[in-house]
């Protein structure tokens, strides 16, 4: 899991605790319906923007290869898979 957020440095340990401390409170199961369905639908937009950036791309190569053993083309049809699944569960 990566977790990337913008602070000033002067406020790094408060931030730093913060964020412990929602990981820990999702690792006990502490999440809202709502919250649950908004990581959903952020995470299967990220699929579709993946090639807004060459990382992304080169990433997208190893998803691709490492997933979906070549059989899924695009990002887009990746996103789409990836929400039926998620949409069941």
């Amino acid at each position: 899991m990566l977790v990337s957020s913008g602070i000033e440095t002067s406020n790094y340990e408060k931030a730093k605790t913060a964020i412990l401390g929602e990981l820990e409170a999702m690792k006990n199961g502490d999440i809202t319906e709502e919250e649950m369905e908004n990581g959903k639908r952020a995470l299967t937009n990220s699929f579709k923007m993946v090639t807004d950036s060459l990382g992304g791309v080169i990433s997208w190569g190893a998803v691709r290869r490492l997933y979906t053993d070549g059989r899924i083309a695009t990002p887009e049809e990746f996103a789409e898979e990836f929400k039926k699944k998620i949409s069941s569960s």
